[in-house]
């Protein structure tokens, strides 16, 4: 087949519109279409390449290190020659210096989106031994829905500041201070591996925050109380132990018989389930201690001291609805779920206790707590909170029966 022809003349719209495939002969003598190059005088290495259908693309055709490399531009229809004009220039920019702009692009179109960084940060986790992933993907996949598609390049500071103010005026400036902080996780998992990549999430001013500080009043405290009365006994042993023990919600959620010494008044969190990835010792008071004795006989079969009720071969994981329904019965407002653990810290203070035994009973970690938490004897620390937890527990009304757990 004969070579194909090449010709050289200033682009413009007219003279690349008329340019149409090269009729030749094969060797039969059969003619047939042949594919060809035109190249642009004004700029070295543009060229537009016509197929044998008639369709015209602009190229960037130039020699890299001696040999020859070919880079679509676009198609002419959907480039005007300028605009082909100037991303040839910008190519034959970074050829003189070196680069390779077929590497850019290959490396570009194999970067990974945010959100496929996002599902990689989160399966490390879970390797990690964590498990409370369905809040961070509600998060995620609820405010990042307008990076979700964009690659971790293409992420920068401007683009997490315009995302924070958004969401700090839609959804609370304490919501959009946790999505940025998971976003600059996400990166700073992806630096492990390189270095070199940067983390845009840290040039954004975080909202300031003011320290939860809401607890039960003595008041509320009693109302809650009556409020459990009626509860099943599930949700009614289960938001007695996240109080009475302090312990995070996660914890309770997954507390397991296995990991119970009830002789002993002894509750070891394992490591992979502890926030801190460190086995955890929680000291149980007599109260919760009957909770656990009662529970024992009413989740035969099952590994968790608080079932499903759907399913006993899995812990319980909703508990808003029965919340919100307590919190409507004590006429509470503005309480979390967490605040019961902050509620007996605050108690234990009111009641005495040293801030190093609070800490000792919360299970809080601090490098300059660690040392005296191991100085304490478990005995006066069982007393401070045999003292408050029955305190909590004899607060009902006058004429009204006190929980007995």
């Amino acid at each position: 087949m004969p070579r194909r022809q090449t010709e050289r003349f200033r682009f413009a719209k007219r003279s690349v519109e008329s340019l149409r495939p090269r009729v030749v002969k094969d060797a039969s003598g059969k003619a047939v279409s042949q594919r060809w190059y035109a190249y642009d005088t004004a700029v070295p290495g543009l060229a537009v390449q016509i197929s044998e259908s008639g369709k015209k693309t602009f190229y960037i055709i130039r020699k890299l290190n001696g040999r020859p490399k070919r880079f679509r531009i676009g198609g002419f229809g959907e480039l005007s020659v300028e605009v082909a004009r100037k991303r040839a220039t910008s190519f034959n920019a970074d050829i003189s210096t070196g680069i390779d702009p077929t590497g850019e692009r290959l490396a570009a179109r194999n970067e990974m989106t945010i959100a496929v960084a996002f599902e990689r940060y989160v399966d490390s986790l879970i390797k990690r031994g964590c498990r409370s992933m369905k809040e961070r993907r509600r998060c995620f996949e609820k405010y990042c829905t307008s990076i979700h598609r964009q690659r971790l390049s293409e992420i920068t500071s401007d683009c997490l500041e315009s995302l924070h103010r958004r969401i700090g005026r839609d959804n609370g400036k304490t919501m959009a201070n946790r999505v940025i902080q998971m976003v600059g996780a996400v990166f700073h998992f992806v630096s492990r591996k390189d270095p070199s990549a940067p983390n845009p999430a840290k040039a954004v001013d975080l909202f300031p925050e003011r320290s939860r500080d809401r607890f039960l009043s003595g008041d509320e405290m009693r109302r809650f109380m009556l409020a459990l009365e009626i509860e099943s006994d599930l949700w009614k042993d289960y938001f007695l132990t996240l109080l009475l023990t302090g312990a995070r919600r996660s914890n309770v959620e997954r507390m397991a018989w296995c990991d119970l010494s009830i002789d002993r008044g002894l509750w070891r969190v394992p490591g992979e389930e502890s926030k801190n990835n460190e086995p955890l010792i929680i000291i149980l008071s007599a109260p919760v201690i009957r909770i656990l004795q009662r529970r024992k006989n009413t989740t035969a079969g099952s590994e968790w001291v608080f079932p499903s009720p759907v399913d006993i071969a899995k812990p319980i994981q909703e508990p808003r609805r029965a919340w919100r329904r307590i919190l409507k019965s004590a006429g509470i407002e503005n309480l979390r779920i967490h605040d019961l653990r902050r509620s007996l810290g605050s108690w234990l203070a009111s009641g005495g206790a040293s801030l190093p035994m609070v800490g000792r009973i919360l299970g809080h970690k601090t490098a300059s707590a660690t040392m005296v938490y191991a100085r304490l004897d478990l005995d006066p620390v069982r007393a401070a909170l045999e003292s408050v937890t029955n305190s909590m527990l004899s607060l009902p009304e006058p004429g009204r029966q006190a929980v007995d757990p």
